[in-house]
């Protein structure tokens, strides 16, 4: 009877065990894995699953890495295909024991295949795992450019109308336009959904008016607003161009310092139709560039004769 009880308690245990779980990881909005079951010690498909048939599915989690039923139907939540994750690929049929998965938003997921035995019968194991999806690391990186979106090889440069003939009567010397190209990373990894952020521009002359004209490059961005850009349709680097009027004069007293750098915590990506933003402990990572300095030409005078 004791080696009963004994048995009939480890038993308990060992049912325990299987239907226990525990987080496994914490991934980050963005961010984009390998799931995979069935591979050796090379990440190659084990030769006795080969043939056997997967379906990959995403479902709902709470905090406890238990699944969701907001229905009340007994069935678990699937999680959104479009606006939480998204598979990178295909997620059901023959020996797809590896799939991608991108995060799209925050909050926790248990990531689920079943397989499928190719032989009589179509008996199948399912097997899952928690995922804790958080806001992660969003870094903006700002560059001096040129219009095709290369790096510039020096910040320091006259205007555009230096060496052009200003013709007679005219006082206005024209203006200069500059090229910013910011980017967006999650984790390192460049994001292709919606994001946006606030921006501050400096044009430091001898005049202190500010002329500066901020335009969109890219596709899909939006400006219309001052001191804000919204990016949609996949982009993960755009160009601004930014256009000043010159101020003729001695250099370098009359010189340009243009930059447009990110306000520090606005920086975000867009998830399930909300904005996650940058976390201020997080901005130190972003990267805001350095300025242009647009050399003055001198202010000659209109040419005069006895």
């Amino acid at each position: 009877m004791e080696k009963l009880i004994k048995f009939s308690f480890a038993l308990i245990f060992s049912l325990g065990s299987i239907v226990a779980v525990a987080q496994d990881d914490t991934q980050s909005v963005g961010s984009t894995h390998n799931f995979k079951v069935n591979v050796d010690i090379d990440g190659k498909h084990l030769d006795d699953h080969v043939g056997n048939t997967y379906t990959w599915l995403v479902y709902k989690a709470n905090d406890s890495g238990a699944p969701v039923d907001d229905d009340s139907d007994s069935n678990d939540d699937l999680a959104s295909s479009t606006n939480e994750y998204t598979f990178v690929g295909t997620s059901t049929g023959t020996n797809i024991n590896t799939v991608q998965i991108q995060w799209l938003q925050t909050g926790n997921y248990l990531v689920e295949v079943a397989e499928t035995n190719a032989g009589t019968g179509a008996c199948s194991t399912l097997r899952r795992i928690w995922i804790s999806v958080t806001a992660g690391e969003l870094d903006l990186s700002i560059a001096a450019v040129e219009v095709d979106g290369s790096d510039v090889t020096e910040l320091t440069s006259c205007n555009d109308m230096s060496g052009q003939i200003i013709p007679r009567g005219i006082t206005n010397f024209g203006k200069s336009v500059r090229y910013f190209a910011f980017t967006m990373k999650t984790d390192d990894q460049d994001w292709t959904g919606n994001w946006g952020f606030d921006y501050t521009i400096t044009e430091n002359n001898s005049t202190g008016a500010n002329s500066a004209v901020v335009e969109a490059v890219t596709a899909d961005v939006d400006v219309s607003t001052a001191g804000k850009v919204i990016v949609t349709g996949n982009h993960p680097k755009i160009i601004l161009k930014v256009t000043v009027d010159n101020t003729p004069g001695p250099s370098p007293t009359n010189n340009i310092t243009l930059n447009l750098t990110a306000t520090s915590t606005t920086p975000y990506i867009v998830t399930g139709g909300t904005n996650t933003m940058e976390l201020a402990a997080k901005d130190r990572n972003n990267t805001l560039g350095e300025a242009y300095v647009i050399t003055a030409s001198p202010n000659t005078t209109d040419i005069s004769f006895d």
